[in-house]
């Protein structure tokens, strides 16, 4: 050690323990956050992914019953299932509809559609189909 002006002046090489233990912990909670970003990120696109698959299966399926006429078999009242696979995917999907009159000249289609291994990611819509209006 060298003495300047009556103190002792301490040469220090490097950074201490505390010093690299402290940046070890900041660096691990950085990479701990964004790996729960990361994961919640991919979680929340599988999740919309499936609904967007869902939807898309739902207006096709509401197509082929506006192309139908009104007097179709499968619009008769009554409450219809059905299972299909995805042909990308292979998942499978259940279908389920329910056909009630509301008139002599209206029906009412109340469809839903999920995920065979999942009822709760289920999506719903009724449409209504008119015979004066032909659709």
């Amino acid at each position: 050690m060298e003495k300047v002006r009556g103190k002792s002046k301490k040469k220090t090489q490097g950074f201490g323990f505390i010093e690299i233990l402290i940046s070890f912990v900041i660096t691990s909670l950085l990479i701990l956050g964004t790996t729960q970003l990361t994961i919640l990120s991919l979680l929340s696109k599988k999740s919309s992914d499936l609904r967007l698959t869902i939807s898309e299966r739902l207006f096709s399926k509401l197509e082929s019953f506006k192309s139908l006429s009104y007097d179709e078999s499968i619009l008769e009242e009554g409450t219809y299932d059905e299972c299909t696979s995805d042909l990308f995917s292979g998942a499978a999907f259940i279908w389920n509809w329910h056909v009630y009159s509301i008139s002599t000249n209206l029906y009412g289609i109340e469809m839903g559609c999920y995920p065979e291994n999942y009822p709760e990611k289920e999506i719903r819509l009724i449409v209504y189909i008119s015979r004066d209006l032909g659709f």
